[in-house]
């Protein structure tokens, strides 16, 4: 039945192709903005996703950013802090030259002094951003001993932390204006009236010498008696307890007996007695330098076991060591001594243990500059390793992204071009449902 009050077909083609309109408009508009899921209400669950993927996205970028910065930051205090140990190699070798006798020390601390100026200008240059961990001031109420490089960003149930990766800054600065003195090592006392040291105290070696010294001293007494000369009396004073300035007299006591023996056997009568005195001397002299060694060795021993030295506080370069230097004589002479205060122009060969000192001093220095550049060299793989695993995630969280709201244009390209037949048709169709009241008019005529 036909009717003219309700055309069924025409609605069932005018609900098809408005159906068909939509569709259409949805391609179109994923084609336009390239994407399926453009608002909360394309897909509300996927929108969702993806914008807080997007938000992640963000900071992760932020955090790239941070790295970037902080390796510039580390790599200029890896320079400065190069730079340092490249200037405290050629320290060392001005040092060690001026251990050579009558060199002018003077001229040899005119060069340091440029050294020492280099290492100030090169720690305090390295300075990236505001940020310089080299040169400080600990006392400063910004100052932080431990400085934190963003690194990381993670969402967990909803909460949001970000990584660092620390640097110990107390451990790399070079120079910090804050310092506190050091105490130097009581070292071995060489004072002349110095409290002596007990046999017993300076170990069986220094004992078994000591007697040796006394028999080789008694058979020498008795022939140069007998050759008709005194021995030295001061040789004679030794006994079972003994400090630096007398182990020094007692070799130089028996040096001299066996100089006396020597001269009075070559230009006399060259007598037996004469040369058995000799022989006694020369055996006197060896056993002095027996005794001498062995008590330098107890002596030097204690200094090293008290170690009452403390180191100050400060930068590698400006806080004060405590080390122990032997002089002329082989005793250990304790100090307090800083790289930035070397000075060796008043220094000379009858005392060398400042400059021993200096040379500990910076060597001690050398290698704590050495393990600051290993931490920054650590920092820098850390980092390094961090910006490649923040880029690949960012991609990871954009290759997702895509996958969640992207449009595939290959798809809603054919989609789009079936639609529009589709389109065609249900205009057409429209058409010839709206044609059959014109075909019932026909009827009436």
């Amino acid at each position: 039945m036909t009717s003219i009050i309700t055309n069924s077909s025409a609605l069932v083609a005018l609900s098809t192709l408005k159906s068909i309109s939509k569709d259409l408009d949805t391609t179109n508009s994923r084609i336009s903005t390239g994407l399926k899921v453009n608002t909360a209400k394309d897909n509300a669950a996927y929108w969702s996703i993806a914008t807080t993927t997007k938000s992640d996205n963000g900071q992760l970028g932020a955090v790239k950013d941070a790295l970037a910065l902080g390796a510039e930051t580390v790599n200029t205090q890896t320079t400065g802090m190069n730079a340092v140990i490249d200037k405290l190699n050629e320290l060392q070798k001005k040092l060690t030259t001026a251990l050579s006798a009558n060199v002018d020390r003077g001229k040899i601390q005119s060069e340091i002094d440029t050294i020492l100026t280099d290492l100030s200008d090169s720690a305090s240059a390295a300075t990236q951003a505001g940020e310089n961990w080299l040169s400080v001031d600990s006392s400063e109420g910004d100052y932080n001993p431990v400085a934190k490089l963003v690194a990381s960003f993670t969402r967990t149930g909803g909460q949001i932390s970000l990584g660092t990766v620390d640097v110990d800054v107390d451990s790399v600065k070079l120079y910090d204006k804050t310092t506190s003195a050091g105490t130097a090592a009581t070292g071995v006392d060489l004072a002349t009236n110095a409290t002596a040291v007990s046999a017993a105290d300076l170990g069986t070696a220094y004992s078994s010498a000591l007697a040796s010294f006394k028999t080789a001293y008694s058979t020498f007494a008795a022939a140069a008696s007998t050759a008709g000369f005194a021995a030295s009396t001061i040789a004679s004073t030794f006994g079972d307890s003994v400090n630096a300035d007398q182990l020094v007299k007692f070799a130089a006591s028996a040096k001299a007996d066996y100089d006396a023996a020597l001269t009075k056997y070559e230009l006399g009568a060259k007598s037996t007695d004469d040369r058995a005195a000799l022989d006694a001397a020369e055996a006197l002299y060896t056993a002095s330098k027996a005794l001498f060694s062995a008590g330098q060795d107890g002596l030097n021993n204690a200094a090293i076991v008290k170690n009452d030295g403390v180191n100050g506080e400060g930068g590698i370069l400006n806080k004060q060591y405590t080390t122990l230097a032997k002089n002329e004589d082989g005793f250990l002479v304790g100090y307090a001594m800083s790289v930035d205060s070397i000075n060796i122009s008043n220094i000379d060969d009858t005392d060398l243990s400042k400059l021993r000192g200096y040379i500990d001093v910076v060597d001690k220095a050398l290698g704590a500059a050495t393990d600051a550049a290993t931490v920054l060299g650590t920092v820098s793989t850390r980092i390094d390793s961090q910006q490649t695993f923040v880029g690949s995630l960012i991609d990871a969280n954009t290759n997702a992204i895509s996958a969640l709201v992207d449009a595939d244009m290959e798809e809603e390209s054919t989609r789009l071009k079936a639609l529009q037949t589709q389109q065609q048709l249900g205009v057409q169709t429209l058409s010839i449902a709206n044609s059959s009241g014109q075909n019932i008019l026909s009827l009436f005529q």
